[in-house]
């Protein structure tokens, strides 16, 4: 596709504004730390935006979930960080959907009630260069600019998902040095290890990578 994902994140918000105030807004996410991450920033933007919602993390595939939200009358529903593999499902809800996803997805064709924002259709690396939540970031920021104070928030999901092993580049980059121009985010020089105990730090560490 050759459309421009930052457009796409403006139409897809323009289709969020078109929803009445009076109605609540779905939020359904991945339940890993890049979709918790995504839930974070699409629940703060919607509410921001004035909107009531409802948020849940649901594995993929989230076939019980989907059994769920058929008993459910929305409006709108948000999927971040899950979606494009899942399309003819979110199809037969029958209500508007907004699909936030960097996965493979099955088809770039959807019906008109939804807006797919898939970063591979965009020409991006969705294992690399935009993850589940700073994808939403990129649909946050097009709800309202203020929203890029949202940046460390995303930039943890695409941490979750290992998306800066070997660098940060793509729309990780772009927003990272937006956040740090900024004052959202400071650099700092220090050890990339994490967990409670330096033997859970080695032992978890990806890269550096210890055998």
């Amino acid at each position: 596709m050759t459309e421009d994902i930052t457009q796409a994140c403006q139409d897809a918000a323009a289709l969020l504004r078109s929803v009445p105030k009076t109605k609540r807004i779905r939020i359904v996410s991945h339940y890993d730390a890049d979709g918790i991450a995504a839930a974070g920033v699409l629940c703060t933007t919607v509410y921001r935006a004035g909107y009531d919602y409802q948020a849940t993390l649901m594995r993929n595939p989230f076939t019980k979930g989907f059994d769920r939200l058929k008993t459910e009358r929305n409006e709108l529903i948000l999927f971040s960080d899950m979606g494009s593999g899942q399309l003819e499902t979110i199809e037969s809800l029958g209500c508007k959907a907004i699909i936030l996803d960097h996965h493979q997805y099955l088809s770039a064709q959807t019906s008109k009630n939804i807006r797919q924002i898939n970063a591979n259709l965009f020409g991006a690396d969705g294992n690399y260069d935009v993850s589940g939540a700073t994808l939403c970031y990129l649909f946050a920021t097009a709800v309202n600019p203020a929203n890029e104070d949202l940046a460390a928030l995303a930039l943890a999901g695409a941490t979750g998902d290992k998306q800066f092993i070997g660098g940060v580049r793509g729309w990780n980059k772009t927003i990272l040095e937006n956040a740090v121009s900024k004052g959202f985010l400071t650099e700092q020089t220090s050890i990339k290890l994490y967990g409670e105990t330096i033997g859970d730090a080695l032992y978890y560490s990806v890269d550096p990578y210890y055998p």
